[in-house]
């Protein structure tokens, strides 16, 4: 007899806390919900660029217009320095390219790239040279394809360091011939990326 009574007795309770469950989750329902405080993490990409230039070794001062190579004449000196900065909280890796050099020449037959070089065809990251695979450092035997030049690849920058690129380009100083005359180099743009 006992158990006759427990079953119904069990089911009975049961039953009421479905209804009270129920009735609780029916009286609390809104359109909204709400949800407590949360956090994302985002990276944060931010590099600061300085670039500056020295002509024939005068002090370096930035750079106000990439066409510094106007009213070049032989045996110039352009030293070019850029400082990249991770100024953002996750690592970046540093690519720096100029995408297009262009000769500007009254006589299209004269080529400005041959008679401007990259001194002892090296550009120096922070303390460590990096020479170019090529024999011949003039700007025509660097650019590639695109008629560009990589100055930097892939280097790894961590939150809060930096890195200085410096290279010379010369203006040949035994360019004897008038055509070259009047003529300049032309770079648009120095691009700079990051991933």
């Amino acid at each position: 007899m006992r158990q006759k009574i427990i079953y119904p007795l069990l089911l009975v309770i049961f039953t009421f806390v479905l209804l009270f469950s129920t009735i609780y989750a029916w009286i609390t329902l809104q359109e909204q919900a709400n949800v407590g405080n949360f956090q994302i993490s985002v990276e944060d990409y931010r590099l600061i660029v300085t670039f500056e230039v020295s002509r024939n070794g005068e002090p370096y001062h930035p750079v106000e217009s990439i066409n510094v190579f106007d009213l070049a004449v032989p045996s110039d000196t352009f030293a070019f320095r850029m400082v990249v900065e991770n100024q953002g909280n996750t690592k970046a890796n540093v690519f720096v390219r100029i995408p297009k050099i262009q000769s500007n020449a009254q006589d299209e037959n004269y080529n400005l790239l041959d008679v401007f070089y990259l001194e002892e065809g090296k550009i120096i990251v922070d303390t460590e040279e990096h020479i170019l695979d090529q024999e011949d450092y003039r700007l025509s035997n660097l650019i590639d394809e695109s008629e560009g030049l990589s100055i930097l690849e892939n280097k790894e920058l961590n939150p809060g360091a930096q890195t200085v690129i410096t290279f010379v380009i010369k203006y040949d100083e035994e360019t004897s011939d008038l055509g070259y005359q009047n003529g300049s180099i032309i770079i648009k743009e120095i691009k700079i990326y990051s991933q």
